[in-house]
């Protein structure tokens, strides 16, 4: 029964003669003992939810700032003539880089210097299943030059389906035609597989999304590993097609294009 309703009963009592003024007294200072302590429980337990709310809300908010970090890109943007996306520069060079890959030391001989602005029109991303996908999470199908501007980029369809392979076609036969066909348009276009020089770098090239400008600067490669027996071989023309033909990328530095404003 309610506090406050056997405490009116209890006074209808004592009015009416029918309970002993001691033991009035004795009754209502045990009802009021039963109220403090309810009030303590009650108390204890709002508290107990309170701290359980916050706690909770702290491991969400600190998973939330780690994914945060773990995320965040500072994304460096510079002008450049989107239009006109220049031939990707090419520099023999000579020096390797080693990276340990899940116990596994791979050597990336460095076979070019390598800058490309290109307009991005393809990304993969892999899920880690073997050293080829932990060397290199994503692939970029890039395009520069004529085929980057909007007018022809839309008359293509490019397709990877995880394959590490870069198809295109076009429904516009007199479009490609017009356009010195398969060989000449494949000029200003590539599939590159992107090996992120550190953790940094992989943010940031995970950052990139299809339809995005971007510069990409580090070094064409050849990757190879004794243990397990790996060994991928990066092209060094952009004239070549089939197996063989992709650029395997160290990149050292991302930045993102952007149109110069009037």
């Amino acid at each position: 029964m309610d506090i406050d309703i056997e405490m009116e009963n209890l006074k209808y009592l004592l009015n009416t003669n029918q309970i002993d003024p001691h033991e009035y007294s004795y009754r209502v200072q045990e009802l009021m003992s039963n109220r403090k302590k309810e009030k303590k429980k009650s108390t204890k337990h709002t508290s107990n939810g309170v701290a359980g709310r916050f706690f909770v809300m702290f491991i969400i908010l600190f998973w939330f700032l780690v994914w945060l970090d773990k995320g965040y890109v500072n994304k460096e943007n510079i002008v450049a003539d989107l239009r006109n996306l220049p031939e990707p520069e090419q520099k023999t060079t000579f020096g390797s880089t080693e990276m340990f890959i899940e116990g596994a030391n791979v050597k990336l001989a460095h076979l070019a210097e390598y800058k490309i602005q290109a307009r991005v029109v393809d990304v993969q991303d892999y899920v880690p299943y073997d050293l080829g996908d932990e060397l290199s999470p994503v692939d970029f199908g890039l395009a520069w030059g004529y085929i980057a501007r909007d007018e022809n980029i839309e008359k293509l369809e490019f397709k990877s389906k995880g394959t590490r392979f870069l198809s295109y076609n076009t429904a516009d036969r007199s479009w490609l035609a017009n356009n010195g066909g398969w060989e000449e348009v494949g000029k200003y276009i590539s599939n590159n597989h992107i090996i992120p020089a550190n953790e940094d770098i992989e943010k940031a090239v995970k950052a990139v999304k299809t339809g995005e400008y971007v510069e990409l600067t580090g070094y064409l490669v050849r990757a190879t590993c004794s243990n397990p027996s790996f060994r991928w071989t990066s092209s060094l023309t952009r004239t070549d097609d089939g197996a063989g033909a992709c650029e395997v990328f160290l990149v050292e530095d991302v930045k993102w294009l952007e149109e110069a404003t009037n």
